[in-house]
């Protein structure tokens, strides 16, 4: 027998045949067919067997309550049988229990579960050592190249499902002229390695996708980050921020990941397609980078790892809302100087107000007054009229979440007051300054005035007229921007933001609910082409426009406008999604308004039933709407026992 034959079966090995011995040779590489007689062992297949077998070395029982931790422990090796016997034998040495062995696996990988070394057999002979150096012995590594080692090390870094593997070797070597110098010239370019860890068993290559099996990703991890991995660990984060940059339209990667300007059609083509579905795979690469490398001190000290921690956290969907605002910390509170913050003042601008936004969406308003002085103080030191300006529309759109709509009835009568206040600020901050995107700035804090002086003070209508006047010099053609003045990105959403204005001054100004629904339509248009997600659709159309329905009188309209934005929200794909449950309730708590204001208790009854039961479903994740117990019994017409039924 030849156990971890790595030889070829050429003419030495039919040599070693014509003896007439029986001859079996056991390897981990993927032979080539040779007509000789083969058997191929895989994995354990059935759970239950893995289970059984994970009990009989853990020598007890799993119980019912331990059974999901073990699930997801058989799932984090990929039922590796070494792995899951290795694992079980740490649980017994270590005398932890199996969902503590889990929560480490996770943090620590199984390597470095517990210190306690294990016992095992080998050569008919008990051993202890720990678990990692058990698994190091496995995969010897010490006849390997650097160039293979670096490979190796970095692909350590993406997740298990595997990298596509053009895609790989583009991002550790972008320039195919100019090799680095940790791959040696004989192992030729980084595909003829990746072949050759592929033919030993290190790696596995199938349909153009590169992984590494999790017991394999767990040796790596215990090589050590040296200088030349560091430094392919510097290509490949800055390849992945150009590649997300890329496909938001801001980098130069080309037209396929650049916006599609101002031609609506190919908005509506691309906006929520091809385009966001590519930023969405590389934010997944970026967010298991991020993941692993966060891991290592040593990585965490190139400002690489930082560019590639804040394209991520800029460009990651806002319904990720507990991914940005626990990672946002490690930019905004980690560093005291913003030293890790890329672009500077304006950089640490984009977080902080990012970062308010998710905790205005959230609800939790000291949270995000909180961030707000936290970014009033960053931006003093910088004394940039632009940076000052985005902080007072910041400030405005605070005050916009603190009166949460509620600008009729003089309860936020003071708060309205310094919302006007600071969108002024913003106006002369912004009005002469031409660094970054003020210009788009200063167009959008405009409209946000306008917006404010129809629902809030419509008694100051020629000042109304005059902001409208004040945007048209860098309109032209129906409200296109012109390019010269704002990027395409900018010009979609300048014009959004223009459509909804002049759709609330149809409603409130001139009543005309022709022309409101004309440009909310125009706005839909717009919206549906550019947004990302449909909580943006939502938020830009959905809202406003039920809103105008109803300011008309049109209450099954608005009703209607309300349901269609409840279907975008109970999509599949956004089951358990907490911003999409809020957003949900959110409007079918302004659909029972509509009812209520029109008289509708019968509708009422229904919704409020429907409420009552999202309620049930959602209280663990935090997402309640109370309903007052008198306008309860408003609705059901006093029968008390009726609001207890519903």
């Amino acid at each position: 027998m030849a156990d971890n034959f790595e030889g070829e079966p050429d003419e030495d090995f039919r040599t070693v045949l014509d003896i007439g011995w029986k001859v079996i040779a056991v390897t981990r590489e993927d032979k080539p067919e040779t007509g000789y007689e083969t058997l191929r062992l895989g994995a354990i297949g059935a759970r239950e067997d893995l289970c059984t077998m994970f009990e009989r070395y853990a020598r007890r029982e799993i119980d019912e309550e331990e059974r999901d931790c073990l699930e997801d422990i058989i799932d984090r090796v990929s039922g590796h049988t070494l792995a899951l016997q290795l694992i079980a034998r740490q649980i017994e040495c270590s005398h932890i229990s199996v969902s503590e062995a889990a929560q480490l696996l996770k943090e620590r990988g199984f390597g470095n579960i517990a210190p306690e070394r294990v016992d095992y057999v080998k050569d008919q002979m008990l051993f202890y050592e720990k678990v990692s150096d058990i698994i190091s012995m496995l995969f010897a590594a010490g006849h390997m190249e650097d160039g293979e080692r670096v490979i190796l090390k970095v692909l350590s870094l993406f997740p298990f499902s595997g990298v596509e593997i053009n895609a790989f070797s583009d991002m550790i070597v972008p320039d195919a002229m100019n090799a680095p110098d940790w791959l040696e010239a004989k192992k030729g370019t980084v595909k003829d390695v990746l072949n050759g860890l592929a033919r030993a068993g290190w790696v596995q290559a199938e349909g153009g996708i590169l992984s590494v099996h999790p017991v394999v990703h767990e040796v790596i991890r215990q090589w050590e980050w040296t200088e030349k991995c560091g430094r392919a660990f510097a290509v490949l984060a800055d390849s992945i921020s150009g590649q997300i940059e890329a496909a938001e339209g801001k980098g130069s990667g080309g037209n396929e990941g650049q916006w599609p300007g101002t031609d609506i059609r190919r908005e509506r083509q691309y906006g929520m397609g091809m385009c966001y579905r590519n930023l969405l795979d590389w934010l997944r690469i970026a967010e298991s980078v991020l993941d692993n490398s966060g891991k290592e001190v040593v990585l965490k000290q190139r400002k690489e790892y930082y560019v590639l921690l804040y394209e991520t956290l800029m460009h990651m969907p806002l319904d990720r809302e507990e991914y940005i605002l626990e990672h946002a910390g490690k930019l905004l509170h980690e560093e005291s100087e913003y030293g890790n913050i890329p672009e500077g003042g304006e950089g640490l601008l984009e977080l902080y107000c990012r970062v308010i936004r998710v905790y205005g969406e959230q609800g939790k308003l000291e949270m995000a007054y909180s961030e707000l002085k936290n970014l009033e103080k960053a931006a003093g030191k910088y004394g940039s009229r632009y940076i000052s300006g985005r902080y007072y529309l910041a400030l405005a759109d605070y005050y916009d979440y603190v009166i949460a709509g509620d600008y009729y009835r003089g309860r936020h009568a003071a708060d309205v007051r310094r919302r006007l206040k600071a969108v002024d600020r913003a106006i002369r901050c912004l009005k002469k300054e031409k660094a970054g995107g003020a210009r788009f700035y200063y167009i959008s804090a405009l409209l946000t005035k306008a917006h404010l002086l129809i629902i809030a003070y419509p008694g100051r209508h020629k000042e109304m007229l005059k902001l409208f006047d004040a945007v048209k010099p860098y309109t032209a053609g129906g409200f296109t921007v012109r390019e010269s003045l704002l990027p395409s990105v900018e010009t979609s959403l300048t014009r959004l933001d223009y459509d909804v204005v002049k759709g609330w001054y149809h409603t409130y100004m001139d009543e005309d609910y022709e022309s409101m629904m004309r440009v909310m339509a125009d706005a839909e248009k717009v919206s549906r082409a550019t947004s990302h997600t449909d909580l943006r659709i939502i938020s830009s159309i959905v809202r406003p426009w039920s809103n105008m329905l109803y300011e008309f009188g049109r209450y099954e309209e608005a009703a209607e406008k309300l349901k269609e934005g409840i279907r975008m929200c109970g999509k599949e794909e956004y089951r358990g999604v907490i911003p999409y449950i809020r957003k949900k309730v959110d409007l079918y708590a302004c659909l029972l308004d509509v009812y209520y204001l029109s008289g509708n208790f019968e509708k009422c009854r229904e919704v409020i039933g429907v409420i009552d039961e999202e309620n049930l479903k959602n209280r663990d994740v935090g997402v309640v709407k109370v309903i007052a117990e008198d306008y309860r019994g408003e609705v059901f017409g006093g029968d008390m026992n009726a609001v207890k039924r519903q």
